[in-house]
């Protein structure tokens, strides 16, 4: 028989995705997303018009591995905002990966060790951010999904390679201007939802649900990953091409609604990856000031010395002048915006964990 933590779709997780509970509850049509705290709900048309079964996501309430008060995902979300939260990195190399995944989704992953191996080095060396994925049912093909991503130069392309063909991936081709010969250009969304359990339970306890229901609205553009930095933000989600991050990502219909077609979420974005945490703060500030939901309404960020000719902050690494390039329908638009680094009580950022110094970017001018 199904344990309780087998969702009700697609089919019931391994062991190493659900170390938490989780659970999937079917519900009568008519409860929608925001209808009470900590549930999230989706639900589709037929053909004809009728209105199938909605898939209510429910944080679970019964007993977990680890005690609330050092559970890292509901300490942040008393105190710590979002933006500015997002991993740093512009090159990354998603590999399907079936799993089980250990703590670190490369070295212990099931990839076989040649192939392990030869990843670890190239993408250390290289600087590319690994992500391990799967499909959410666990579908399998002879062949798995491989994802490069450059965002500087601002191209997503995918090969489909047999496993013993991964020992002989040309890694530095995602830091090429240029994707690879042979290799098919990405421009649909691509959602993957960090699930990795074993790396910290609130992603697999939040994560495991989420990634179920955005798998109903969205199919193949759905997966699971690996860890994306900041499990405290759970749900976290990694959307690409555009490389932009969300967390805290509760409403399903609506976070669907905005990252199925491309855009963003304003409401749950991190940032994007491709700029460094001050940037990121600065970007997202721009945006939710104007509604810039579209990828490229942001045509650049930039980040000014703090010791600049003016003086008014000094180079201490807690302030920092950015400025944010909006496209406009005339002409491009620099808004200079102006942060603070504030510090946050100290606190546990993986669950369990002991508690460490977080910070956040304040916008003050």
């Amino acid at each position: 028989m199904p344990g309780p933590c087998s969702p009700a779709l697609p089919a019931a997780p391994p062991a190493d995705a659900c170390e938490v509970g989780c659970g999937v509850e079917r519900t009568p049509v008519g409860l929608r997303s925001g209808s009470a705290p900590g549930i999230a709900s989706v639900g589709r048309l037929r053909g004809n018009g009728a209105a199938e079964d909605t898939v209510r996501v429910r944080r679970p309430e019964g007993p977990t591995i680890v005690d609330d008060a050092v559970r890292c995902g509901l300490l942040a979300r008393a105190d710590e905002p979002l933006p500015g939260t997002a991993p740093v990195a512009a090159h990354w190399l998603l590999v399907q990966d079936h799993g089980p995944w250990g703590r670190d989704a490369l070295a212990d992953g099931a990839l076989p060790r040649a192939v392990r191996t030869h990843l670890a080095a190239q993408t250390a060396r290289l600087d590319v951010r690994y992500q391990a994925i799967r499909r959410p049912d666990r579908r399998r093909r002879p062949t798995r999904a491989v994802f490069l991503v450059n965002l500087v130069a601002g191209w997503t392309a995918r090969l489909d390679l047999l496993v013993e063909d991964l020992v002989d991936l040309d890694v530095a081709a995602v830091i090429a201007d240029q994707p690879p010969v042979g290799a098919a250009a990405v421009t649909e969304p691509i959602v993957a939802v960090c699930t990795h359990g074993r790396r910290d339970a609130c992603c697999a306890q939040w994560g495991r649900p989420l990634v179920t229901a955005l798998a109903v609205l969205g199919g193949d553009a759905v997966w699971e990953t690996s860890h994306t930095g900041g499990h405290r933000f759970a749900p976290s989600v990694l959307a690409f091409p555009s490389g932009a991050v969300h967390g805290f990502v509760d409403g399903v219909d609506d976070f669907w609604a905005a990252v199925g077609t491309g855009r963003l979420d304003l409401s749950t974005y991190r940032g994007n990856a491709r700029w460094e945490r001050p940037e990121q703060a600065a970007e997202v500030a721009v945006r939710r000031r104007y509604g810039l939901v579209r990828p490229d309404d942001i045509a650049g960020v930039t980040r000014t010395p703090t010791d600049s000719a003016d003086g008014d902050h000094a180079a201490d690494g807690d302030h920092a002048t950015v400025h944010v390039t909006r496209r406009t329908t005339s002409a491009d638009v620099i808004e200079e915006i102006v942060l603070r680094r504030r510090h946050l009580p100290d606190a546990p950022v993986s669950c369990g964990g002991d508690p460490a110094p977080r910070g956040t970017w304040d916008v003050i001018a």
